[in-house]
Parts: structure tokens; C-alpha cells; sequence
């Protein structure tokens, strides 16, 4: 069962830009893992 929340239940905060990174995968499934490892090795090469 759901909660229905109210507007006591959020809190609105200012927060520092938090940079993020998206690969999209495109294509057949049974290749996402070939994706990742690519997006594992620029991670590490930038240094995240």
C-alpha cells in the first residue's frame, strides 16, 4: 500500500551543482555489458 505524502513531507533545499555523466545504450541487450565496461574505463580515465 501507498503513502500519501503531504506537504509537510518535503523539505525544498539549496545544493551545491552535483555534475553527473549518462552513456546511453542503444541496441541489442546482450551487448549492455560491453557499455558498461566502456563506461567504467572513461570513468577511470577521468578520474572518477
Amino acid at each position: 500500500m501507498q503513502k500519501p505524502f503531504t506537504t509537510n513531507d518535503v523539505t525544498i533545499r539549496d545544493v551545491a551543482p552535483t555534475p553527473v555523466a549518462i552513456m546511453e545504450h542503444r541496441g541489442d541487450p546482450a551487448t549492455i555489458g560491453a557499455t558498461i565496461q566502456r563506461f567504467i574505463a572513461w570513468r577511470k580515465g577521468v578520474g572518477l
